[in-house]
C-alpha cells in the first residue's frame, strides 16, 4: 500500500525554508521498500514537497532524506510501523447471486466483510473450496474471523426450500 508523506525543508531554527532549490535522495531501513526517485525542490514548492513510499517488510521502518549534494541536511522518519497485509479474494461458484467487494487487502489481525446480493429465490452458501476459514455467514453477509493469511471466499447460491403445505379437509 502506498504511504503518502511531505518532505519540509527547514532553517536552523525550525522554519520552513521557503527557497530550498536542493535535491534529496531517499532511503529506508526496509530494503523491501519502493521509493521515491530522487526529487529537486523547485521554487512552487516552497520548501515543502509531498511523496509515496511503499513498506514491504512489517515492523517498525524508518524513511529519510538526505540531500544530495550536503549530506548532513537530513531528516528521518523512524517508528513507522508497517502490518502485514493479505488479500481475501470472493467469488461466485455458479450463477443466481453477485457479491462485492471481490477483492480487499485488509491489515493483519483485522477483519473483512462481504456482501451477497442473491437472486429472487434463492440465498448464498459458503461453497466447501473456501479457504477463508472461522468466518460467518449470517442473512447476505459474510464477516470474517481474523485474517492471518491470503484467503479465498467462494459463494454459491442456492435455490429457497419450497414451502410446504398442509391441506385438511373437514366432512
Amino acid at each position: 500500500m502506498s504511504n503518502p508523506f511531505t518532505v519540509t525543508a527547514q532553517d536552523t531554527f525550525g522554519n520552513t525554508a521557503t527557497s530550498y532549490a536542493g535535491s534529496v535522495h531517499f532511503t529506508s531501513s526496509d530494503a523491501l521498500a519502493t521509493l521515491p526517485a530522487d526529487y529537486a525542490f523547485v521554487a512552487g514548492d516552497n520548501g515543502t514537497h509531498g511523496f509515496d513510499a511503499t513498506f514491504g517488510t512489517a515492523g517498525a521502518q524508518s524513511l529519510t532524506a538526505t540531500d544530495t549534494t550536503t549530506s548532513s541536511i537530513t531528516g528521518t522518519q523512524s517508528g513507522i510501523v508497517v502490518k502485514t497485509q493479505y488479500t481475501i479474494t470472493a467469488s461466485v461458484n455458479g450463477s443466481n447471486g453477485t457479491l462485492s467487494p471481490t477483492s480487499q487487502t485488509i491489515d493483519e489481525g483485522t477483519t473483512a466483510t462481504v456482501t451477497m446480493f442473491p437472486a429472487g429465490g434463492y440465498h448464498p452458501t459458503i461453497d466447501p473450496s473456501t479457504t477463508c476459514t472461522g468466518g460467518t455467514l449470517v442473512g447476505n453477509s459474510w464477516s470474517s474471523s481474523t485474517i492471518s493469511a491470503d484467503c479465498t471466499l467462494i459463494i454459491a447460491f442456492a435455490a429457497n426450500p419450497l414451502p410446504s403445505f398442509a391441506i385438511t379437509i373437514d366432512d
